[in-house]
């Protein structure tokens, strides 16, 4: 009884396959939120716990494996020039977006630029962005080819074993590797101290310039890219395999 209730909490399932599929965006995740911290110097224990609570908020409110990333855009013009691109730019920024996809949300202004968005410019962006992280993939596996071939073959061989969800192996493969081809870096993991802290509050750091020049040179380039990629194909995508 009590693993039932653990196992099912809100309407929401908690096994392995879904522990699995939590690691699904990482991928991203992980590399602009370690740029963001460390050549933009922003604050890691803010930048976490924002990216939590909301993924548990979006979690329990569609009950669907939904995203939670970075705006890739915004990123990555902050991360290729942290030296121009303040912190109080990135919050403008994030400021702007925010408040301009909740105004069009609830004007209705997205749902009418949905219906009027053809299918297959939907599923261009979605192929786009697939084959584009393939391309990437490929790119990275030619620095360990062997390691990479261990990989793969080990991903196709529990891809269809549910009791073994193929991710978890492959991340329990690349911690494996990681601490034998580097063996300081268990050292430094054991090194690490976990405390209790608050995250600093920065809106009142941000000044109308920062918001301004992070509104137009960040937010706004960023717009068609959110409307194209985490609007309309995340929902044409989630409602094809979660009608």
């Amino acid at each position: 009884m009590l693993k039932a209730v653990f196992m099912r909490f809100l309407g929401n399932e908690y096994n392995r396959n879904e522990l699995a599929g939590a690691f699904g965006d990482l991928g991203t995740f992980i590399p602009f939120v370690a740029a963001y911290i460390t050549l933009n110097r922003m604050d890691p224990l803010g930048i976490l716990v924002s990216f939590g609570v909301f993924k548990i908020f979006v979690g329990q409110y569609f009950k669907t494996p939904m995203p939670v990333q970075p705006m890739k855009a915004i990123g990555g013009m902050a991360i290729a020039h942290p030296e121009s691109i303040t912190q109080g730019m990135i919050w403008g920024s994030g400021l702007f977006t925010a408040a301009f996809w909740l105004i069009l949300g609830l004007s209705g202004a997205v749902s009418w630029l949905h219906k009027i968005t053809a299918k297959p410019i939907t599923r261009g962006i979605m192929l786009g962005l697939g084959l584009s992280f393939v391309l990437e993939g490929i790119k990275m596996m030619g620095d360990q080819p062997v390691v990479a071939a261990i990989a793969a073959g080990g991903t196709f061989l529990f891809l269809s074993r549910e009791r073994i969800p193929a991710m978890l192996v492959l991340l329990g493969f690349g911690m494996s590797v990681a601490l034998i081809s580097n063996p300081s870096l268990w050292n430094e993991l054991t090194q690490i101290s976990a405390r209790l802290r608050i995250p600093e509050i920065y809106l009142g750091r941000i000044t109308w310039q920062d918001l301004i020049a992070g509104t137009l040179i960040l937010g706004l380039p960023q717009a068609p890219l959110t409307l194209g990629n985490a609007i309309i194909g995340t929902a044409e995508e989630n409602n094809e395999l979660f009608p």
